[in-house]
């Protein structure tokens, strides 16, 4: 996935850039003995970005919704490598990866 660097690359020679920074944040929503039944991973640019997709997801998710909206999830949001950012499948080699990734 291309994205614009979060750095001033004039000033930074290439060579002693760090990786692309992004940010994943998982959603769950604990069952009564507080085991997670279902999490959500959202991954963005920023926070706000995987917080705004947590929240246009919530307004359209039957399951997701009512318990975003009761306060009846945890939540933690850490940032990651780029490279940590998952890949639609379309470039791997792995079918078993493809397959799980795009829902064959």
């Amino acid at each position: 996935m291309a994205r614009k660097a979060k750095r001033d690359s004039e000033r930074i020679p290439p060579d002693q850039q760090g990786p692309l920074m992004a940010f994943k944040l998982e959603v769950g929503i604990p069952r009564e003995d507080g085991k997670i039944s279902i999490m959500h991973t959202f991954y963005g640019e920023t926070k706000a970005e995987c917080v705004a997709l947590k929240k246009a997801h919530a307004d359209v998710c039957p399951n997701f919704g009512p318990a975003v909206k009761a306060g009846d999830v945890t939540e933690l949001c850490e940032e990651i490598d780029e490279d940590e950012w998952p890949s639609t499948g379309e470039d791997d080699d792995d079918d078993e990866t493809d397959g799980a990734i795009n829902g064959g």
